[in-house]
């Protein structure tokens, strides 16, 4: 798996979020029982989400569980429906569902070069032109209705969007004062 620690990436003016809500019924739910897609999820949750004991802060998993359940959703009383986008929505824990969704990228997008891109707080899968390298797609499961492309990075970037680093760059520059 190819995980990319954001540096310096261009942004092409083009780029789209990926609409996963969308999309799911005609492009993404015909593809979600292959064994591949399958695969990445436990590749995902076995890297990011599995501690030293199998589990996940007490959870079990085995390949064919609720992706859901290994995130904040059962705490907020996420209502997930198997087969559903909903189902594929661990909030608060988006690194390990990224190679599910970058799967999805290369099926989708084959003519983009894929990865992921993760930071301390978020990770979305990116795919990129194979001649310029810039960011094409954008595929964030959790934000895609919130963020744009450019928010999706920057939460990867920097743990939060664009208008909340001005924000902070305006606190910082008053104290500095």
């Amino acid at each position: 798996m190819v995980l990319l620690k954001i540096k310096k990436f261009l942004i092409d003016e083009k780029a789209i979020q990926f609409n996963f809500k969308t999309n799911w019924n005609s492009l993404i739910k015909p593809m979600l029982y292959d064994n591949d897609l399958q695969d990445a999820i436990d590749e995902g949750v076995k890297q990011f989400a599995i501690n030293e004991t199998g589990s996940h802060d007490g959870i079990k998993w085995n390949s064919g569980d609720a992706p859901y359940e290994l995130g904040r959703g059962p705490l907020n009383n996420q209502v997930a429906i198997e087969g559903e986008l909903s189902w594929y929505q661990p909030w608060g824990n988006c690194h390990w569902i990224a190679p599910f969704t970058k799967r999805i990228g290369e099926r989708l997008y084959p003519y983009l070069h894929w990865d992921i891109l993760y930071g301390d707080i978020h990770t979305v899968s990116i795919g990129r032109n194979n001649e310029t390298g810039s960011i094409m797609v954008v595929m964030d499961i959790n934000y895609f209705s919130k963020y744009d492309v450019l928010d999706s990075i920057n939460m990867v970037r920097y743990g939060t969007r664009e208008k909340d680093i001005k924000r902070r760059n305006e606190i910082i520059s008053r104290r500095r004062e």
